[in-house]
């Protein structure tokens, strides 16, 4: 007689594993691993709400959900973000040059819409790296974009209609001579 094994899904990757062989922390949770345990727990820790107490949208939270569409529109997967490293480059360049959160999402936006920079390479592990080298040409970019804007809010558009009459000459009947095949 065979015996049946049960499975489980990881909590972490949801893929079915032996129950016998899957980590267990505590009683109905399992995991493949204790790499996959931890990385839960990461990820559980601290999740930024999108909105703060006043209404106004929470800038960090909109940098790192942007960072991680691109990831996952460049074919990662949201698990393998380094988020230790990105969050790291993060606060060391609000430290050392005074940027801000929605500067570093608007220096993003830049490189990858109106550059059309390729930000993940086989150098690369982040893309916050590359902030520092395009804040002050995004920034320029948001003003001159800005004050676009502000001209065309301001134009009158005039909409009347205007009729312009020209007088046209009527051309000769006759432009060309007429030849007569007979006589050639």
């Amino acid at each position: 007689m065979q015996m049946k094994t049960s499975t489980v899904k990881c909590r972490y990757c949801k893929q079915e594993i032996d129950k016998n062989t899957a980590y267990k922390p505590k009683d109905r949770l399992y995991f493949c691993s204790i790499e996959h345990y931890k990385a839960q727990c990461n990820k559980e820790r601290y999740k930024a709400p999108k909105t703060n107490s006043d209404g106004s949208t929470n800038d960090r939270r909109a940098l790192t959900d942007y960072i991680q569409d691109y990831y996952i529109s460049q074919g990662y997967d949201k698990h393998d973000i380094n988020w230790q490293l990105i969050t790291a480059q993060i606060k060391n360049q609000i430290d050392e040059y005074g940027f801000k959160y929605s500067g570093m999402l608007l220096t993003l936006k830049y490189m990858v819409d109106i550059k059309g920079m390729q930000l993940l390479n086989d150098k690369s592990n982040s893309i916050v790296s590359l902030i520092p080298f395009e804040y002050n040409n995004a920034k320029n970019n948001y003003i001159e974009t800005q004050r676009i804007k502000k001209e065309i809010e301001a134009f009158d558009f005039n909409d009347k209609e205007i009729i312009v009459k020209k007088k046209v000459d009527k051309p000769n009947k006759k432009l060309y001579n007429s030849i007569d095949m007979n006589n050639l």
